[in-house]
């Protein structure tokens, strides 16, 4: 038998995804340890994709699907389902993506840490919502044969300590993320229309400033198909995001990352800190002024993935490309 503490909700995005479809919903329902819901959430699909969904829901009562009269865009055909959730009936929702395959003991693993940290006397804690806790994990980038497996966060060599770096980077992948009935509230209470920057960074910027957020850089339980079709693709220890900053160096910001920041001021501000909220505001406004590019540019609570990396951030910093 199984707790009602694990009954989780599993959100999957779905679009144009009938080719490993059948594996990836398997890979979800045979977790154990946990009583799961399962919710394919399909924006639009063109294929099968549809067909297949409904199929599973017609024989598992584990299943529902959910399809939009049009294209909504990964975003929020992720984050709809979290605002609509009703949360009294669950405990925990995890998000995966169109073709990962979940490895035995995923969730359990997510839901094991999350509890730790809930009971760990020095996490962030609200009266009126409790501790909310997002849980991030490891993942092994894979081919579309699942062959050839290369770990990302460990390759990364990421400083997770180093809290203003969500501001302008997200290093986590939604499709690892599992959270605690006090993290969906808290990302409740301020529902976007629209993400700009992707949903994953704006739960984790959430989770950083207004939460508690755990990373598992031990565990790899997720396989990823590299596929080429990817909303985002393989991370090469680093490599690819330094050959984009330096692109970036030369392009006019679009201003995704402050206009975010301003968004979760606006949002959260009585949720934070008032060193983070202090820390979220000087950035939403440090491309005002020289002044405000310099501070930044020399600040020492951000680093990328490497020395390279973080220069390149700073000299971004510095020419305004936030």
């Amino acid at each position: 038998s199984t707790s009602r503490r694990q009954r989780q909700m599993c959100i999957r995005d779905r679009y144009n995804g009938e080719r490993y479809l059948r594996e990836q919903i398997d890979s979800v329902l045979s977790q154990d340890e946990v009583d799961l819901s399962l919710l394919i959430s399909d924006d639009c699909s063109s294929d099968g994709t549809l067909d297949i969904a409904r199929e599973y829901e017609a024989i598992d009562k584990r299943v529902g699907v959910v399809s939009h009269e049009h294209n909504v865009g990964v975003g929020l055909n992720f984050m709809k389902p979290l605002y609509d959730a009703d949360i009294e009936k669950l405990d925990y929702i995890a998000f995966s993506d169109q073709d990962d395959v979940w490895l035995p003991g995923k969730l359990i693993r997510a839901v094991n840490k999350i509890r730790s940290v809930e009971q760990s006397g020095v996490c962030v804690c609200h009266e009126d919502l409790g501790a909310p806790v997002l849980y991030c994990s490891d993942l092994q980038d894979v081919d579309a044969g699942l062959a050839n497996p290369k770990r990302e966060l460990v390759n990364l060599g990421i400083d997770s300590s180093k809290k203003a770096t969500a501001l302008m980077r997200n290093y986590y992948s939604g499709c690892t993320m599992v959270m605690n009935a006090s993290m969906v509230r808290l990302l409740q209470e301020y529902p976007l229309a629209e993400f700009p920057r992707i949903h994953d960074a704006w739960c984790a910027l959430v989770a950083q400033f207004c939460g508690n957020f755990y990373i598992d850089f031990e565990s790899a339980l997720i396989l990823r198909r590299i596929t080429g079709s990817n909303e985002v693709g393989e991370i090469h220890c680093g490599s690819d995001m330094e050959n984009a900053s330096v692109a970036r160096i030369f392009k006019p910001s679009n201003s995704a990352c402050t206009t975010c920041s301003r968004l979760l001021l606006e949002g959260y501000r009585q949720r934070m800190t008032n060193q983070n909220a202090a820390t979220v505001g000087s950035f939403v406004s440090y491309r005002t002024s020289l002044k405000g590019r310099l501070v930044w540019a020399l600040r020492s609570d951000y680093r990328a993935s490497g020395f390279r990396d973080t220069f390149l951030m700073r000299v971004k910093l510095l020419f305004g490309r936030y």
